[in-house]
């Protein structure tokens, strides 16, 4: 048994959130009390403000969480990375050139890794990233359109060869 710090009702303990930053591993409100406030649209957008306040307070910190959930290295592993690059992609050698539609600014390089094994491999551009994405990671692939655009290669001295239809 536990008492609501919202309420003040006295409930049964599988009726609390579980919480692993509590001794008993419970949430303090109770699940009806504690949805009441996650359901509140006014509460959402101050919790939304907040969090976009603490980001631009610190943008390497927001930066670091990212990376270490999804990746699993650390913003200087990333920046280090970045700098053996060169500050450009590991496919094209070019710098990002795709600007955030948001803020209108440069995105930052994307961290490409194998999706089987997490493996880290390099930093590419938006370009590169989605390209070798959307060729499936699969490298007979991106080397069948390679061979594709070499044998294809339009000449453009010649504007009806270029127009012709195998």
């Amino acid at each position: 048994m536990k008492t609501c710090t919202k309420c003040n009702k006295l409930k049964e303990s599988d009726e609390f959130p579980k919480h692993k930053g509590t001794k008993d591993g419970r949430n303090s409100w109770c699940r009806a009390c504690y949805n009441s406030r996650r359901r509140d649209k006014n509460y959402q957008a101050k919790q939304n403000a907040d969090r976009m306040v603490r980001i631009r307070a610190n943008p390497e910190k927001y930066k670091d969480k990212i990376l270490r959930r999804q990746y699993g290295i650390t913003f200087e592993q990333y920046s280090q990375m970045l700098v053996n690059q060169g500050e450009i992609c590991a496919i094209c050698k070019q710098p990002e050139i795709v600007r955030d539609t948001r803020n209108g600014k440069l995105k930052d390089l994307s961290v490409d890794h194998c999706h089987e094994t997490g493996y880290v491999r390099g930093l590419l551009c938006d370009c590169c990233n989605r390209g070798i994405g959307f060729l499936r990671d699969n490298a007979a692939i991106c080397r069948a359109a390679s061979d594709y655009l070499n044998k294809n290669r339009v000449c453009l001295a010649d504007p009806i060869k270029s127009s012709q239809v195998d």
